[in-house]
């Protein structure tokens, strides 16, 4: 992962977080037609990969540093 994306995940986290929160059963202003609706799925499914790569690089980091110390 690079240092782009590991400063950009926060912010992305939130936003997923935000747009999740939203009522999905009323499309807003940005998710009126059905290409931005797969857009806005696609974006999700995009960013929970990368936040589950994230999370397993992590829990793998604290797993060395426990199997060396």
């Amino acid at each position: 992962m690079s240092e782009f994306e590991r400063e950009r995940l926060p912010s992305l986290a939130k936003e997923v977080v935000r747009r999740c929160r939203a009522n999905p059963w009323k499309p807003s202003a940005d998710t009126d037609s059905i290409e931005s609706r797969i857009r806005e799925k696609e974006f999700k499914r995009a960013l929970l990969k990368k936040l589950i790569l994230h999370l397993v690089q992590v829990e793998a980091a604290f797993g060395f540093l426990g199997h060396i110390l």
